[in-house]
């Protein structure tokens, strides 16, 4: 289950909040990045020229000049701040000259920069989609002082040019990235060309997908970083909403994965990112942003830290079908049809549980029926119908498959058989009534 992080911590004696909006920066600001560096904070904001249409408190859209840009591009730029004892310095920001490029891409500039500094140096990383056709590249940042951008260095490798989002720049080791989370894939790059020199790969820890977030901190006797995955749900006004699960997770020296803790929330918003994590004199600092619109840090003490790790420790992030069930009754729930499908496909092909086999196949073929009558086909009639007749197999005196079947029929028009699975139905109780609500297709 999802916890509230903010909530944890609230009564914690170190934690700390800190709105981190800059009044003298006229743009939505979002997904801020953290450095640590002399007792100066310093931030970098990705300003964007757009509200997230579920954005719904006032004081998210403070300053902000429209929805979107006139010209109808998503435009993101940068600008650097810092923060000296708990206070932002509103006066010290400045911009990134980020260099604009004449590529056509309904996405222009960095995205979701993370701020790194290896050998007294500050780097941005993140992506654009304005380098080539509208594909996410990943590109380096090299900045003076003064955070202006003296060198550019995009990632020169044809395996990696499609999407490459949140890469993590791992603290100490200079031009070397985590780019997946499971399995761990560390990536070192040229630091002169931009081609990857390695790739190394580990083992995989739990079916969960993890993308990552933030940098990758040295920790004890390892590495610390945070990561996240997306369900998505529907709202009342028909728009799909991303819900961003985050996790922390532990690595080892040689960066296998050590723990993951239990998946939370900052604020128990459904769009949260974050992008920023260091420790510093025995304290946890995380940015992050709420709707793309409110910049945030935390600050909590390291023994904290292990709290949180020890709320996962009765029930590891490594996935039991049990878990899987619940997350798909939740999707079910939401009427997100195709994520519970998902989750009861993985629960009935794993369980040794007959019980929870034929509740999850119940529960899938629901969704499947869901589906296909809205023209989708995730699987052949055939196939779906021995799904069906699987149920029967497992258990014939519940109400269920029969009602199914006679929907099935009647969706492929042999209405002789959907009148007698229907009459068949009425015979059976029903082990989830809801199933019927479900499938009020007549």
């Amino acid at each position: 289950m999802t916890f509230i992080l903010t909530e944890f911590l609230k009564d914690k004696k170190d934690f700390k909040y800190l709105n981190l909006y800059n009044n003298n920066i006229n743009s939505a600001q979002s997904n801020p990045s953290i450095y640590i560096k002399n007792d100066f904070i310093y931030i970098n904001y990705r300003c964007i020229n757009y509200i997230s249409y579920i954005s719904h408190n006032e004081k998210y859209k403070k300053n902000i000049n429209g929805w979107i840009a006139q010209n109808g591009n998503v435009i993101s730029e940068n600008y650097v701040s810092c923060i000296k004892n708990d206070k932002v310095l509103s006066k010290s920001y400045k911009k990134v000259n980020i260099p604009e490029t004449d590529v056509f891409s309904y996405y222009k500039g960095l995205e979701d920069g993370i701020l790194i500094n290896w050998d007294d140096i500050f780097y941005l990383c993140g992506t654009r989609c304005d380098i080539i056709n509208e594909k996410g590249i990943f590109c380096i940042y090299e900045l003076d002082r003064n955070f202006n951008v003296v060198r550019e260095l995009i990632l020169n490798d044809d395996r990696f040019n499609n999407i490459e989002k949140h890469w993590s720049p791992i603290e100490g080791m200079p031009f070397t990235f985590i780019r997946w989370c499971n399995p761990t894939e560390i990536i070192k790059i040229d630091k002169n060309t931009g081609d990857v020199i390695s790739v190394d790969t580990k083992n995989k820890y739990t079916d969960e997908d993890f993308r990552g977030n933030c940098q990758t901190v040295k920790y004890k006797d390892g590495y610390l970083s945070i990561v996240h995955n997306v369900s998505r749900k529907i709202n009342s006004n028909l728009h799909t909403i991303p819900i961003y699960n985050h996790y922390f997770i532990k690595y080892d020296n040689d960066f296998n994965i050590v723990s993951i803790s239990k998946p939370f929330s900052f604020e128990t918003n459904d769009i949260e990112f974050c992008c920023g994590l260091q420790i510093d004199d025995e304290n946890i600092y995380v940015s992050y942003s709420v709707y793309d619109t409110n910049p945030v840090v935390i600050k909590f003490n390291e023994n904290t830290l292990q709290e949180i790790f020890n709320l996962s420790e009765e029930n590891r992030i490594i996935k039991q079908v049990d878990d899987i069930y619940i997350k798909g009754n939740n999707f079910l729930r939401q009427k997100y049809f195709y994520g519970a499908a998902a989750c009861y496909s993985r629960v009935f092909s794993n369980t040794a549980d007959k019980q929870l086999e034929l509740d999850s196949l119940i529960k899938f073929c629901t969704c499947l029926l869901v589906i296909k009558n809205k023209g989708i086909n995730l699987f052949s009639d055939d196939v779906l119908l021995s799904f069906l007749e699987e149920i029967l197999l497992i258990d014939n005196n519940v109400g269920e498959p029969y009602y199914m079947l006679s929907i099935y029929y009647g969706l492929i028009k042999n209405y002789k058989k959907k009148e007698i699975f229907k009459r068949q139905s009425i015979n059976y109780r029903f082990k989830f009534p809801e199933v019927k609500n479900y499938l009020k297709i007549w």
